[in-house]
């Protein structure tokens, strides 16, 4: 059902299908596959899809670990209300994850999204 509405573009069912993908549930566990479907969820501005776009460039889980795109990921996420993006470059700033650590920037951002949750 998922992989049939993923093929027909729609962004948030390609969000859902690349969660399937990267847990394990109900398909065989494939990180490619959810990176894929995560990138073309955020091709069609899923926040969130960015916002695990980032978490995959952060850790190097099945591309090239590349820090400043995945600040570059958790910015658009979070610039555009994701929860997760917000946290996730709140914890850059925090950690100098791929950014200059900056510990006013890390607690707005961390502010921002408990005031969203």
């Amino acid at each position: 059902m998922f992989q049939k509405s993923a093929e027909q573009g729609l962004a948030r069912v390609q969000f859902y299908l690349a969660m399937h993908y990267e847990d394990g549930d109900g398909v065989e566990k494939n990180y490619e596959k959810a990176f894929k479907r995560y990138s073309k969820a955020a091709e069609q501005n899923d926040w969130d899809a960015y916002n695990q776009l980032g978490v995959y460039y952060s850790a190097g889980t099945c591309v090239e670990m590349n820090l400043s795109k995945a600040v570059e990921m958790f910015t658009r996420a979070a610039e555009n209300g994701s929860v997760y993006g917000m946290k996730g470059l709140g914890r850059c700033y925090e950690e100098g994850i791929g950014i200059k650590k900056d510990a006013k920037r890390a607690r707005e951002w961390s502010r921002k999204a408990e005031d969203e949750e």
